[in-house]
């Protein structure tokens, strides 16, 4: 072979070698782009699929509430499966009576609640105590009914006004 021929082999064989090259390049990156859009596209996919939650809060009591000596207020408590975050939160205030106290609680079940009426052992999940102010902010983690109850049992004579805000707020699945 000559050296002309052998310069065109090798002329050739450059051309051929260089233009594998940008074919596989070209299909290396053609790949890469489609992998990465369909990434994106399943990324937005799950946070479409993802469960969205809005923030709810539903009065329980608002305003004034007047118990007579010995009486007691229950307000039965829903927590359902699509519930998510929940707990009863609010303020009150008590007047009346020689300490102007009373007491709030909140019961696991109405069980508990009928089983503390009756002077029973019973689950209590929150208490205050008897007072004349205070906060209640009590998690509830598991659906069910529940009773939050205002108390003056424990008074003989004299009744109590009570001033209260309290709310279930909870996330729920949209």
């Amino acid at each position: 072979m000559s050296g002309r021929g052998l310069a065109f082999s090798i002329a050739g064989i450059a051309i051929v070698g260089f233009a594998l090259y940008s074919y596989h390049a070209n299909a290396v990156s053609d790949a890469r782009q489609a992998g990465e859009t369909a990434g994106r596209a399943e990324a937005i996919q799950q946070a479409n699929a993802a469960p969205k939650f809005s923030h709810h809060a539903d009065t329980l009591l608002s305003g004034p509430l007047t118990l007579a000596a010995g009486e007691i207020k229950r307000i039965p408590v829903t927590v359902k499966d699509d519930m998510s975050k929940v707990r009863i939160v609010g303020r009150f205030a008590a007047s009346g009576g020689t300490r102007d106290d009373i007491e709030v609680l909140v019961f696991a079940s109405r069980d508990d609640f009928t089983n503390w009426q009756s002077g029973n052992e019973a689950r209590v999940i929150f208490q205050t105590g008897r007072k004349k102010v205070g906060d209640i902010d009590v998690p509830l983690k598991n659906p069910g009914t529940y009773d939050l109850v205002f108390s003056n049992k424990h008074a003989v004579l004299l009744l109590r006004n009570i001033e209260a805000t309290v709310k279930l707020e909870y996330e729920k699945r949209d």
